[in-house]
């Protein structure tokens, strides 16, 4: 049949019958065998009967097998002449409208075929792409009023749950909560109001939403309590505070440095400060419900920021992290697992000593392959290079040396951590020549090597920076990068080759489509999808289609299956949770392969509805009742009371409260939805009253309403707290939890042994192992034993298990046939039949030797060949009966010479025979003896190395060839040559000042900061900057406003408390700070202060003395104001004539004035320099 043509074949009904549900038993093929399970055409379906599920969990898969019709293409086959498709040149999707950005807050998400992301436009709302019609439309219309919109999954981003989309939204009478999509139904609801009314709980802002274990969780600020840890269960509607680690309203805030980390799908790690320890690392268990604190890692209230740089990180059995201490700096640390108590541990001290190796994954998770993880790390002497860490032997090695030297080529920082390509890890470094590129290291042949450098030169294309690295199922990786001639664009790694290539220029030249940015590469199906930008200003969808799962056969179906099942189109099979009821119909799959000859067949789909989700369909039609073993649910709501009751009561049997006044119509509790009733008024919700509206009653009805105000509701003589049965005075106490009362129950203890045959035998029916021996008195294994039933269930001592492996010594003939006897009694190796305990030994098959003691001579040798913890190590002892053979003087369980003779002896020979911590050989090389423990060779520092054969005999950490002092563990250098020790040295620079007045770093130093001044001299040692302070007031001059402390600035501006605007004309003089006429001679000096200067006898410099113009009335301080001199003699006029004739009357009375003037003057030109600071301060004000 050629290309193009269609084989449609009609086929016997394939009945598929599936429940909203979990899986069922499977059914009998004798009874609904009814379809066959192959068509003509060559498609087979490899299930023959109905597959019933409920409603709530996954449908067993329905897969089909088209081998018979295509061949090895069916199986993935692409070999010529067989075509698969190849990843295409990506195209434009959709335009996102008004210029606005796509996944700008959080990304996309892909769920159940669609696409989800939020999108600006310019409001923030969240948006979905349709794949079947190829569109893009806008879901929610949250907070329209506002100009930022809905400001969708700004802070928690996705979570994707049960076919629910979870994410924060922000609304502005209830702020930002927890909001929910459900596709089904095409609505959207806010989850809960955590933080009453307009305030934020911003659900997510440190852990992000962590789908786990069917539950949500998240951290959250609920106004009370502070920012702690909250989960959402989808199943019971209920949003609650998981654990209060720091009570009050302080909050522990989870995850701020680490996130909220899953593991193996039942822990929570993350870290969190509970007030007393500091932020350090934190578990939930989310089985047991109990949060632990794994390790005061920085002791007190010191944080040591776990999982900041590298994540909490699943290798092997352990989970890995960073952390740091005032000790060691930031290391690595890890959790054992298979421990029974989990604590951190440090694991490598990657740059010894208190600086930091920070191992850490570039922003993202680092590469885990096998039993190692991948991540950069620094050391001393190369810097920041690729490390790893092996789980088994729990050691770090250096991976690679890209940058040699200190500097290191930072490997990961700017490509978001390490990624694994078919066992390759891909990176970003910068080996100092090439600039950031795409970087490659095999774990295989232990090598890394530039994978592309895609600009050439220094310039770096910076790849991952945008997108990270997406990996499709064939090793494909997709990231974002710069390349010669265009700017960030998509690239692709070719895993057959580990080629890199250009994907496409979706911008062209040198600018860029930043694509990725915001969504990362998300594959959904065959396609991978991503937002770029053609301009400058928003961005849209686009896609690569046939990026992934290339498979030559595509599969599809018609019509649509029902919501919450999908078809995988690389293999056909069926999967998934169906959520949409629907009547049987027929759905016809089709099967395309290269050549475009399609083949099909025919199946019927009916979706049953399960109201309650308990398993059970609400009505089994009878038009299908043939096909299945199930039943029509008596309680459709479960809420205690059948349908037939409710329906003839009046109330709905498909509400648990049907007039919803908080009181449930049936005597189970629904959380958040009502309290247990029964309600008395179930049609009226006026009663019972609830006043407060707590969902408490006012008062209580004797039994017959609501159990919630009354101690004792049945009045049964037992408080509700203590009673199993609250509601029902004839029993009180359930021992096994099974919710049938003692006093009905036949097995209280549920250990299967009837109560009356446990009374019988003296065992306690309340007690599932009486004798606390580990075994159970019954059939059936507990949480405290294991499976019995215990021939002899009040002894402890028996049955007898005397190496403690589960297995008994002896094994009664009335023994449950799922009990093993034990043939090896003592567990050394030998069994018991050969074990005769004769104290002889006869033959291989009849040693003498004890079966129930694994050393019957008690050397310390086991008489088997296995090793027996705490008694011996492995044998066979040659002579089991001779306590002296082996010999071994320093009884640590090791030979001290193995005889080749003794070919069935498998335990070790001891190094160090007389057990003093020198080897054998050690003691040899150094004259002392082997066999006596108090002979030991010279040794300084005491590391087991004798001082002839250590190469730093005083153990201080320098090699004795470099030790200026090798036999003194105090001191190795001598900075200063002067015989003394560093250490010891009271001035190890010899400078002249003692280490104890010089800064810790500087005492190895004749000039620490450099700057020119001796250090002795420098009253700013370190400070490069500093190398004098004029006034000693601890500030340096050049930072000083006021630099001699005279209370004159050196500047003109003023700074309160400290100096008066200036300048200073001497700024490092305090005697003085006024020079008139810039002549360098200063106006005046401070008395009693000492100075160099010289007082200017012209302070203005208008060439008269200031005498002159003191006596001549002119100002001294002003140059333009000068004695009126019309002969130019010198003299002034006006004054001339008087001076004469007073001289001549008052000569000598005159003179003695004009002394005591001198003296004066001072005190004169204070009065001017205030005259003048106050005529400056009137113009300024």
């Amino acid at each position: 049949m050629g290309r193009g043509h269609t084989l449609s074949v009609a086929l016997t009904t394939l009945l598929v019958m599936i429940m909203l549900g979990s899986a069922a038993t499977p059914l009998g093929l004798e009874k609904y065998n009814t379809a066959s399970t192959h068509s003509d055409s060559g498609i087979q379906a490899d299930f023959n009967h109905p597959s019933i599920v409920v409603e709530g969990s996954q449908i067993e898969p329905m897969t089909f097998d088209a081998v018979p019709a295509f061949g090895s293409e069916a199986e993935g086959d692409c070999s010529p002449p067989i075509i698969c498709p190849q990843p295409e040149t990506p195209v434009k999707l959709a335009d996102i409208p008004s210029s606005g950005t796509l996944g700008q807050n959080s990304g996309m998400v892909a769920m159940d075929g669609m696409l989800y992301f939020d999108a600006n436009t310019p409001k923030s709302q969240l948006w979905q792409y349709d794949p079947s019609t190829d569109s893009i439309s806008e879901i929610t219309s949250i907070s329209q009023s506002s100009s930022y919109g809905g400001q969708v999954a700004k802070y928690g981003g996705f979570a994707t749950l049960e076919h629910i989309l979870y994410f924060d939204a922000t609304e502005s009478a209830s702020g930002t909560e927890l909001w929910a999509y459900s596709p089904l139904n095409d609505t959207y609801w806010m989850i809960d109001d955590i933080r009453s009314g307009s305030g934020s709980s911003k659900p997510g802002s440190s852990t992000g939403l962590v789908p786990m274990s069917g539950k949500l969780w998240f951290n959250a600020e609920d106004g009370t309590h502070g920012n702690e840890l909250w989960s959402y269960d989808p199943s019971s509607r209920t949003a609650e505070m998981v654990t209060d680690l720091s009570p009050g309203s302080s909050g522990s805030s989870p995850g701020v440095f680490s996130g909220l980390v899953p593991i193996s799908d039942r822990w929570l790690l993350f870290d969190a400060d509970d007030g007393t320890t500091g932020i350090e690392p934190w578990v939930h268990d989310t089985f047991t419900g109990y949060t632990t604190l794994l390790g005061d890692i920085n002791p007190g209230t010191s944080p040591s920021l776990p999982g900041y740089l590298l994540p909490f990180m699943h290798v092997g059995d352990h989970i890995v992290f960073d952390a740091s201490n005032q000790t060691h700096g930031t290391e690595l640390w890890a959790i054992d697992k298979t421990s029974q108590n989990w604590e951190a541990t440090l694991v490598c001290d990657i740059w010894q000593g208190s600086s930091s190796g920070q191992p850490n994954s570039g922003s993202d998770e680092p590469a885990v392959i096998g039993d190692r993880i991948y991540f950069s790390a620094r050391d001393q002497a190369h810097g920041s290079e690729l490390w790893s860490f092996n789980s088994v032997d729990q050691t770090c090695t250096r991976n690679s040396d890209i940058r040699p030297g200190s500097q290191g080529s930072n490997p990961g920082s700017v490509s978001r951590g390490f990624h694994n390509i078919a066992g390759i890890i891909a990176f970003s470094a910068n080996d100092g020549t090439s600039g950031n590129e795409l970087w490659f290291y095999s774990p295989e042949n232990s090598t890394s090597w530039l994978a592309a450098d895609l600009t050439s030169g220094t310039i770096s294309s910076y790849p991952g920076q945008y997108s990270g690295f997406t990996t499709t199922d064939e090793g494909h990786a997709y990231f974002t990068a710069s390349s010669s001639g265009s700017g960030y664009e998509p690239h692709v790694i070719d895993a057959t080759d580990f080629s890199t290539s250009l994907l496409a220029d979706i911008r062209p030249g040198s600018h860029s489509s930043e694509s990725a940015r915001s969504t990362g590469y998300v594959i959904m199906n065959r396609d991978m999808y991503f937002d770029a930008k053609e301009s400058a200003s928003g961005s849209d969808l686009w896609v690569v289609r046939n990026a992934t799962n290339n498979s030559a056969v595509a599969w599809t179906v018609s019509p649509a299956l029902p919501y919450g099942l999908e078809i995988s189109p690389v293999d056909g099979t069926i999967s998934g949770t169906p959520t949409q009821v629907t009547d049987l119909t027929t759905y016809q799959i089709d099967a395309t392969n290269s050549s475009g000859v399609t083949v099909s067949i025919y199946i019927e789909i009916a979706v049953l509805a399960d109201n309650d989700l308990d398993g059970i369909p609400d009505t089994v039609p009878d038009d299908l009742s043939s096909y299945t073993d199930l039943i029509s649910d008596s309680d459709d709501d479960n809420d205690g009371i059948s349908d037939s009751v409710e329906v003839n009561s009046g109330s709905s049997p498909l509400d648990v409260d049907s007039d919803d006044d908080g009181f449930c119509d049936g005597s189970i509790e629904v959380p958040g939805v009502c309290t247990y009733g029964p309600d008395p008024y179930p049609m009226n919700p006026n009663f019972p009253v609830d006043t407060d509206g707590d969902r408490l009653a006012d008062s209580d009805f004797d039994g017959n309403g609501p159990a919630v105000a009354d101690d004792d509701d049945d009045n049964d003589g037992f408080i509700d707290s203590e009673d199993a049965f609250p509601l029902d005075p004839s029993d009180w106490l359930d021992t096994d939890g099974d919710t049938v009362g003692d006093l009905s129950d036949t097995d209280d203890d549920n250990d299967g042994v009837d109560d009356v045959d446990e009374h019988i035998a003296g065992t306690d029916s309340t007690s599932v192992d009486t004798d606390d021996d580990g075994i159970c008195d019954g059939p059936y294994a507990r949480q405290s034993c294991t499976t019995g039933p215990d021939p002899y269930p009040i002894d402890p001592l028996l049955p007898m298990d005397t190496d403690g492996d589960g297995l008994w010594d002896n094994l009664p003939d009335d023994a449950a046939d799922n009990f093993v006897e034990d043939y090896d009694d003592d567990g050394d190796g030998l069994d018991d039949t050969v074990e005769t305990g004769t104290g002889f030994y006869i033959s291989p098959s009849d040693r003498g030797t004890d079966p129930l003691n694994p050393d019957s001579d008690g050397d310390g040798f086991c008489d088997g060949s296995n090793e027996v913890a705490g008694t011996c190590s492995r044998g066979e002892d040659p002579e089991p009966f001779n306590p002296n053979i082996p010999m071994d003087r320093d009884q640590d369980r090791l030979a001290d010479q193995v005889d080749p003779q003794w070919p069935a002896f498998y335990g070790d020979e001891d190094a160090d025979d007389d057990g003093d911590g020198y080897t054998d050989s050690m003691e040899y090389k150094c004259d002392s003896s082997a066999l006596n423990p108090n002979d030991v060779p010279d040794d300084l520092d005491g590391d087991f190395i004798c001082d002839d054969e250590d190469p730093d005999m005083d153990g201080d950490g320098s090699f004795n060839s470099e030790d200026r002092f090798p036999e003194d563990p105090n001191d190795w250098s001598d900075f200063d040559n002067d015989g003394v020790g560093d250490n010891s040295d009271l001035d190890s620079d010899g400078d002249g000042l003692a280490n104890e007045y010089e800064h810790p770093e500087c005492i190895l130093s004749l000039d620490c900061d450099m700057d020119g001044t001796p250090d002795v001299s420098d009253p700013f040692p370190t400070d490069p900057t500093e190398y004098s302070d004029t006034d000693n007031d601890g500030i340096g001059d050049n930072s000083d406003p006021d630099s001699d402390g005279d209370q004159i600035c050196d500047g003109s501006t003023s700074f309160p408390g400290i100096c008066t605007g200036g300048p200073d004309a001497f700024p490092y003089d305090p005697a003085a700070y006024l020079d008139t006429d810039g002549d360098g001679l200063t106006d005046y000096l401070i008395e009693g202060i000492p100075s160099t200067l010289v007082i200017d006898l012209d302070d203005d410099g208008d060439g008269w003395d200031d005498l002159e113009e003191i006596r001549c009335r002119s100002d001294p301080l002003d140059s333009n104001d000068v004695p009126s001199d019309v002969d130019n003699n010198k003299e002034c006029e006006s004054v001339g004539a008087q001076v004469s004739e007073t001289f001549a009357v008052f000569g000598a009375f005159i003179a003695l004035l004009l002394v005591v003037g001198l003296f004066a003057t001072p005190l004169i030109r204070d009065h001017i320099r205030k005259r003048i600071e106050s005529s400056r301060s009137e113009d300024e004000g």
